[in-house]
Parts: structure tokens; C-alpha cells; sequence
């Protein structure tokens, strides 16, 4: 081998061991700014908000690969250190958390096995891209060694655009009179600062089991959609699932509208808010499909002893005049079953169809063209 090729290959090596070190200096430089921005960006969030919470980071030992650090919260007054792991690589860094005190909160619940309790908790960083992802996991043994353990998942990822796409998964979640075998949530919005588009998400929770009734599954999807340059915007809403004690079989599907991204924004920003004032803008109401059967018992309290017998399907929309004004109301639903047995006075038959119409007529209710309430 030639001493001009050693040369070379040695000048090579000295260039990429250079660039990893240059990258892992310059990782450095950018998280440390990240990092010392958290008071500013905390207390300005949280002052849009109205939250009393601050939040500073504090490096207590300074290393090339990695920083020991600490992150002071203060919330309501009360304030409380988390210890850090700052490690840094080659244009990424990783922040580790401590979770002592979220082992110690869990550790509080006698039905786990303090032993078997962990947790760990990061941030990871990009040099390149303001691109934040968090997770947190934690773990745990019930003494009752016949229940499946308990785990979650939390996963967060913000985009420099402020895209925030979020998970949640919760395993074997056990209260002392509800257990939820699987609980999952995941979500897509835009905003951290200002909500700017409510995107979508879908919360499903599994084996449910309650003193009052047992389900499989209950699942809730939301889809906010049609925005235009006002901020106004469209709200499809879907629940269904196999049990919720009085409703069984339930299959419901209502788009909101208008709905506007600025005033849900405004009315969240008020110390005193009033949720119902996000909803005030809303003047029609879309019901694609609201399909259930109800139960036996509420048969009996309403004088229809087999109910629980008659599936119901049903269709319509109203529209709101006024908001918070029910004179203002007019629209209609259409229930149709598959029979009226027991249900005369409510379901009618019509051309070999069985079916209810409840009307609404500037606020009065009307029930197959009767008055009703």
C-alpha cells in the first residue's frame, strides 16, 4: 500500500471523526438554546392561557456528550425540580427524564406491586428541524396476579409548523368500580400557541366492565373539516359500540356546523370561560344516522314492556335560529323499526313500514304530528 493511499485513508477518517464531532458540538449548541428558551416559551403559552404554571431549565454540569441538567416547575405556587439527562449525538439529542416522583405518585395505589413500578420519560431533538417527539412510559404489577399489568404509552410530536400528533395507550386500567381493559386515543390538530385547526382524532376504549354494565367496546371519532378563510368549519362526530346500560347497539353519526376555530379559541382564553360559548355559532344540525336499541327497563318506565325488541333507525337535521333559544328550533327525525308491538302509541305503521316522526316547530315538539311536550 502506497504511503500516498495511507495518507488518503487517514485523512478520511480524520475528516468524518472531525464532522461527527463538529455535528455532536453543533447538536450541542442548538439544544442549549431549545433548552434555554423553556421559560420564554412556557410563559408565554401558558399567559395566552391562563395557566399558573412557569417552567425554567437550570444545567447543573456541563459535558461534550452529555449535560446533567434540571427543569424547575412552578404550578400554583408550588414548585418542584425534575432532573434531566441532556445526551448529545451526531445532529440529535435526547433528553431523560427523572421520573422518580411519577413512580412515587403510582406507588401510592396499594393494588400495584411497588416493585414492579416503572417509568422513563424523553424528549427527542433534531439539530436540523424544530421537530419535537416525547414519550413516557410506565409500568406496573397488580397484587392481584390474575389481572393483566398495568402499562401506558404517551407519544407526542410537534412539527415545526406546529402539527401536534399525539397516542395514548393505557392498558388494564383498574378503578374500584370501573376496569377498562384498553383505553387508546390518537389525535392529529395544528396550534400550540393558537389553535389554528382541530383536525381529527379517535378514542376507543375495550373491555369495559362496571357494577352498573359490561361492554366491549365504545368508540368515539371526531373529524373537523370545510374550513374556510373565517374560521369557520365543519364537526362530524361518531359514536358506537355494544353497551351503555340503557343503550345498547348504538350507532350514531351528527355533523355540527358552523362551528368557528376563533371563537373556540377566544372563549378558551377567558379565566372564567363558559364552554357553551364555542358552540353558539352553531346553526345546523346533521344527523346521518343516530341507530340503538334501548334496554327493557327503560321499556317498562316509559310503557313499552318489550323495547328492548325494537331496533331503532333513524335520520334528520334542525337548524337553530337563535342560540340558546329552543322557540328557535325546527327541524325532524325520522325513527323507523321493525315493528311497533307494544309501541302503538309512539311507532305508527305507514305502507308496510313502521315509524315515528318527531317534529320540531319553532320550539314545540311534535310526535307524529301531535303535540308532544
Amino acid at each position: 500500500m502506497s504511503k500516498k493511499v495511507v495518507i488518503a485513508g487517514v485523512s478520511v477518517l480524520a475528516l468524518a471523526v472531525a464532522g461527527y464531532f463538529a455535528g455532536v458540538y453543533y447538536t450541542g449548541v442548538k439544544t442549549s438554546q431549545m433548552l434555554s428558551s423553556t421559560k420564554e416559551v412556557v410563559a408565554n403559552y401558558c399567559q395566552t392561557n391562563h395557566i399558573d404554571l412557569k417552567a425554567s431549565y437550570e444545567e447543573v454540569e456541563h459535558g461534550f456528550f452529555t449535560d446533567h441538567g434540571k427543569f424547575i416547575v412552578e404550578y400554583k405556587g408550588e414548585q418542584k425540580e425534575i432532573k434531566a439527562d441532556v445526551n448529545k449525538g451526531f445532529l440529535n439529542a435526547q433528553i431523560d427524564f427523572d421520573t422518580e416522583a411519577l413512580v412515587t405518585a403510582l406507588s401510592r395505589n396499594e393494588a400495584f406491586v411497588k416493585e414492579s413500578i416503572s417509568a422513563e420519560a424523553n424528549v427527542k431533538a433534531n439539530a436540523f428541524s424544530s421537530d419535537v417527539e416525547f414519550a413516557l412510559n410506565a409500568k406496573a404489577d397488580y397484587q392481584d396476579a390474575t389481572k393483566k399489568s398495568f402499562n401506558t404509552a404517551v407519544n407526542i410530536s410537534v412539527t415545526g409548523d406546529e402539527k401536534v400528533v399525539s397516542s395514548i395507550n393505557i392498558d388494564s386500567l383498574d378503578f374500584e368500580d370501573i376496569y377498562v381493559g384498553n383505553i387508546s386515543v390518537n389525535s392529529q390538530a395544528t396550534g400550540l400557541k393558537k389553535i389554528e385547526n382541530l383536525g381529527n382524532g379517535k378514542i376507543v376504549l375495550s373491555d369495559i366492565r362496571t357494577k352498573m354494565f359490561d361492554s366491549k367496546t365504545l368508540s368515539l371519532e371526531f373529524n373537523s373539516f370545510d374550513y374556510d378563510k373565517d374560521g369557520n368549519f365543519k364537526e362530524n362526530i361518531k359514536l358506537y359500540g355494544d353497551n351503555l346500560n340503557y343503550m345498547k347497539d348504538y350507532n350514531i353519526d351528527v355533523t355540527l356546523s358552523p362551528l368557528n376555530i376563533n371563537k373556540i379559541y377566544e372563549a378558551s382564553q377567558k379565566e372564567n370561560n363558559n364552554p357553551y360559548e364555542a358552540f353558539n355559532s352553531i346553526s345546523n344540525i346533521d344527523i346521518a344516522h343516530l341507530d340503538l336499541t334501548l334496554n327493557r327497563d327503560l321499556g317498562m318506565f316509559i310503557g313499552v314492556r318489550d323495547l328492548d325488541k325494537l331496533p331503532l333507525t333513524s335520520k334528520g337535521s334542525f337548524t337553530v335560529g337563535e342560540p340558546g333559544n329552543f322557540r328557535s328550533v325546527n327541524g325532524s327525525l325520522e325513527i323507523n323499526s321493525i315493528s311497533n308491538n307494544g309501541a302503538e302509541q309512539f311507532i305508527k305503521e305507514k305502507d308496510g313500514k313502521f315509524v315515528a316522526l318527531i317534529e320540531v316547530q319553532n320550539g314545540k315538539v311534535f310526535l307524529n304530528g301531535a303535540p308532544f311536550l
